[in-house]
């Protein structure tokens, strides 16, 4: 799949900035960007340089007051999410606000947290928000070249990404190696419960890509610990999560009526939280209805 960039829509007249209050591009011809969740004519937009600065501005505020070691959770509000509708940047907005974030972590002591945090997001942004999958797979290795020496508990992630790079390149037989070693490492280093899930859901998915069935891992367990997930799901954002992951697992295990059924719900859950022109909905939908036409082709096989 060629890589692609995607344009900022057009800023509504009399739209200002959140943060200076001034309408138009800032002083360097940065326009207005709205990539989250705000409705409305004006809500939500702001000048991405002025963001940069409110996030630096607080990351700096935070580490004086906390030291080196301070959950990731901190930062997310910062350069990830709006404060307004509190959802996750999208698009190119992600992207750009990622690559800032990595550079301004740079300042931060090499055993930083928030270093390893920064390498990680922008290497998801870049290939879910931006399809810029070698650009995400450098990050990843970057990534891994800190877990020997400082942080050996990302490098079940990196390597799990490097392995999603490959797959969203449909270059199955590269991922499966990946993901293999992301499951080795994770059950020998500290990697949440929920990650190593997420591990098995891929590695089954892209071994059944490759016709290769792996008894190490049941399908139907993994069908059920997502159930058991959504029935747990903190909020929205995080069942919609679990709900792709089931409707993975299903299509897996053959139960491809019930995976339609889900992948629908699930996008329900997209148009409810970020709209439904939204351009994060609109490329679940275009996943979705490849996915459908798939299962389609399946059972009419039968």
């Amino acid at each position: 799949m060629a890589e692609q960039s995607t344009s900022p829509p057009p800023t509504p007249s009399g739209a200002a900035c959140w943060i200076c209050l001034e309408e138009g591009p800032d002083g360097s011809g940065g326009p207005l960007m709205r990539n989250c969740a705000c409705r409305g004519d004006s809500a939500g937009y702001a000048h991405v340089s002025c963001i940069v600065k409110y996030a630096q501005v607080e990351m700096k505020k935070t580490v004086s007051s906390h030291g080196t070691y301070i959950p990731s959770s901190k930062a997310e509000t910062k350069w990830k999410k709006c404060p307004n509708c509190k959802q996750q940047y999208q698009g190119q907005m992600a992207v750009t606000l990622s690559n800032h974030y990595v550079t301004h972590s740079k300042d931060l002591p090499e055993d930083h947290e928030w270093r390893m945090d920064a390498l990680h997001y922008s290497a998801y942004c870049h290939m879910f928000q931006g399809n810029q999958y070698d650009a995400a797979m450098s990050l990843f290795r970057r990534l891994l070249q800190y877990t020997n020496s400082h942080h050996p508990h990302w490098f079940a992630p990196s390597c799990f990404g490097i392995g999603l790079a490959y797959e969203m390149k449909k270059a199955f037989s590269e991922a499966l190696p990946w993901y293999e070693r992301a499951r080795n490492a994770s059950s020998s280093c500290l990697v949440r419960q929920t990650t190593r899930d997420e591990i098995d859901t891929a590695y089954t998915r892209v071994s059944a890509f490759l016709g290769i069935i792996d008894a190490s891992v049941p399908v139907r367990n993994l069908v059920d610990i997502w159930r058991q997930r959504i029935r747990n799901a903190p909020d929205e954002y995080y069942s919609f999560e679990c709900k792709i992951r089931l409707a993975e697992c299903l299509g897996c295990s053959g139960q491809y009526i019930e995976a339609l059924a889900v992948g629908k719900e699930a996008i329900g859950y997209f148009v409810r939280v970020l709209g439904p022109d939204h351009e994060h909905t609109m490329k679940a939908k275009s996943m979705h209805d490849r996915h459908t036409a798939r299962y389609r082709d399946f059972l009419a096989t039968l």
